[in-house]
C-alpha cells in the first residue's frame, strides 16, 4: 500500500527569495527521507517554489533526479500569479518533458477575492474559486494543449471548473481542443 504527500511553499513564503527555495529544499528532503525510511509504503510530491522561475526549475532537477519524488506539488495561485502565467513557461516545458505528475491544491491564503461578508470565510468558497481559476490559466493560456504530457491532479474535485464547464465552452474562443484535457472524474 502506498501513500502520497505534498507540501507546498507558503503564500507568504513563496516571493521568490533564497528563503522560499531553502524552504522548498527542507521540505522535500524531509519528504525524501520518510519515503527512503519506509520502501514501497510512502511517496512524496515535491514543493517548489513556483513565482520563481530559476529556483522552481533547480528543485524540479532535484527533486525528481536526486530525491526520486513522484511528483510536484504547487498551490493554486503563487505569488499574484496563476500557474498558468506565461512567466512560468519554462517550469512547464520542464514537467512536459519530464511526463511529471502535478498536483494542485488551493492556495491557502489567496491573493484574489479576499473580502467576504461577515462569517464567511475563505475556505467556504474561495479555496474552490481559485483552483478554478489555477484551472482555467493553464487551459486559457495554451499550458495543457503545449504540455499533454503533464498529468494534472486538480484537488477538490477541480474547484467549480466542472460545475463552470459549460459556461467556459461557450464563452471562450481560445479553447479549441485544450478542453479535452480536463477529465471531471
Amino acid at each position: 500500500r502506498r501513500v502520497l504527500f505534498r507540501s507546498t511553499v507558503p503564500e507568504p513564503l513563496n516571493d521568490g527569495t533564497e528563503k522560499a527555495r531553502a524552504l522548498a529544499r527542507q521540505v522535500n528532503e524531509a519528504g525524501a527521507k520518510i519515503v527512503q525510511a519506509h520502501p514501497g509504503r510512502f511517496g512524496f510530491f515535491a514543493s517548489i517554489p513556483l513565482i520563481d522561475t530559476e529556483g522552481s526549475l533547480r528543485e524540479i532537477t532535484y527533486a525528481f533526479d536526486t530525491l526520486k519524488a513522484d511528483g510536484i506539488a504547487i498551490n493554486s495561485s503563487a505569488g499574484k500569479k496563476w500557474p498558468g502565467d506565461p512567466s512560468q513557461a519554462a517550469i512547464w516545458a520542464e514537467l512536459g518533458r519530464r511526463k511529471a505528475t502535478v498536483f494542485i491544491h488551493p492556495n491557502t491564503t489567496p491573493f484574489c477575492c479576499t473580502q467576504f461578508p461577515p462569517g464567511v470565510v475563505a475556505s467556504m468558497s474561495e479555496f474552490d474559486n481559485d483552483v478554478n481559476r489555477s484551472v482555467l490559466s493553464l487551459l486559457m493560456n495554451g499550458v495543457l494543449t503545449k504540455h499533454p504530457d503533464i498529468n494534472f491532479i486538480i484537488s477538490h474535485s477541480g474547484g467549480t471548473t466542472a460545475a463552470l464547464a459549460g459556461r467556459i465552452d461557450r464563452k471562450s474562443t481560445r479553447l479549441n481542443s485544450s478542453h479535452r484535457c480536463i477529465s471531471y472524474a
